[in-house]
């Protein structure tokens, strides 16, 4: 309650102590790197998540490798004695790449980890069956950048539990607590918030159910929140950038709109045409065979929806195009979707999740937009993902447009 700090080590078994004064207010919180025997900063700090994708300004963490199945704060309340057995629960989970360029996408069951290039289609098998220690099902999922892990539910289970997939391709398996009813549904929806909140949803549930994955936060692994909607009847969404709203594109060509703030539901816009190799053509459910079961944003706000089944206008048709739709912030009604790549496979059970500040790996001219070198023009460009040669020291590095 006196507004001071103070800080300590733990020994080789993991105990520490501190000195606590009677009838005062106490919180123990789990820092890394901190200097002793006063914290550099206080109170600890959570740290905010930048527009890079990368977590700043915080204080409160795992050790470095780490995540927890337990919250890094332990509220003590006033102490009138000696509290003992306050422990904070980590386990060895070493990160993914921060904000990565690539997307990822599990698919099957038990459920393949792969690597995406959106732009060029081009796919990479990380782990196999990474389910097949627990259920054999599928996992719907989100990128969570206040650790770089993907996390999610893990489908056919109303067990109280979520999915931790760190970046040697482990699942861990988290206890979660709710305040409503066992999650007895398959949530083929799932993203993850700038402040480490996981939402989740069935493709025809009337709620959105809220989880707590930041592990700086007092409420973390427990919901928060479970707003009833209308549904959203899509496979997979994801959080636009630039707006803040969650998106997710239906098979008919309805973009369904859900506003985390006034926690309402829009589906006033849709794609109206499709771009396929320079082909335009009036947008139509009856060219997809199936729903799109992976959605990504990049940086720009622009929408990657990849749909599970073929494209069926062109000869021979296309397999799991990627379509990209230009959301930005939301203001339009109608959008034109290109079709950008495609993974080449059709798929089931499956889902998408990405850091959405990346760019694309791509570079685009250093060019003045006179010399055409932006997206919309078509500039030159070059896929930066899986070069292992280049020419000089400084590599190219990733763009969102062309820049002068």
């Amino acid at each position: 309650t006196s507004g001071t700090c103070q800080s300590t080590l733990t020994d080789s078994n993991g105990d520490y102590s501190l000195a606590a004064l009677d009838g005062h207010s106490y919180q123990l919180v789990e820092t890394a790197n901190e200097t002793l025997p006063a914290p550099s900063i206080c109170p600890p700090q959570v740290g905010t998540v930048n527009t890079d994708g990368l977590l700043i300004n915080n204080t409160i963490a795992d050790p470095e490798g780490y995540g927890s199945s337990s919250a890094n704060i332990i509220s003590l309340g006033v102490i009138t004695g000696d509290s003992s057995n306050n422990n904070f629960a980590d386990f060895l989970a070493p990160e993914f790449a921060s904000c990565d360029a690539d997307g990822y996408l599990t698919l099957r069951t038990p459920a393949d980890l792969f690597a995406v290039d959106l732009f060029s289609g081009a796919t990479e098998e990380l782990a196999p069956d990474t389910t097949a220690g627990y259920n054999n099902n599928g996992l719907q999922v989100g990128y969570a950048m206040q650790t770089n892990h993907i996390i999610g539910d893990v489908s056919g289970t109303n067990l109280r539990v979520i999915a931790l997939v760190d970046g040697d391709y482990n699942v861990h398996l988290l206890p979660i607590t709710l305040t409503g009813s066992n999650i007895n549904i398959n949530f083929n929806n799932a993203t993850i918030s700038d402040d480490g909140i996981l939402y989740m949803t069935g493709g025809g549930t009337g709620y959105i159910l809220m989880v707590d994955v930041n592990p700086a936060s007092e409420t973390y692994l427990q919901e928060i929140g479970r707003p009833s909607i209308s549904a959203f009847s899509t496979a997979d969404f994801a959080i636009n950038p630039v707006d803040g709203k969650i998106y997710g594109l239906r098979t008919n060509g309805v973009i369904a709109i859900y506003d985390p703030v006034t926690q309402t539901r829009d589906n006033s816009k849709s794609v109206t045409q499709v771009i396929e190799n320079g082909t335009t053509r009036t947008y139509s459910g009856s060219h997809f065979s199936s729903g799109y079961g992976a959605i990504y944003f990049d940086q720009a706000g622009n929408m990657y929806a990849v749909n599970n089944g073929n494209y069926s206008p062109p000869t021979p048709s296309i397999a799991a195009p990627v379509l990209q739709i230009p959301i930005g912030n939301g203001a339009s009604a109608n959008y034109t979707a290109t079709i950008v790549s495609n993974l080449g496979f059709t798929m089931s059970t499956n889902d998408g999740a990405r850091c959405r500040y990346a760019p694309l790996g791509l570079d685009f001219g250093d060019a003045p937009d006179s010399f055409i070198t932006s997206y919309a023009d078509v500039g030159p460009h070059h896929i930066t993902r899986g070069n292992s040669i280049w020419l000089g020291s400084e590599n190219t590095d990733n763009d969102v447009d062309g820049y002068g």
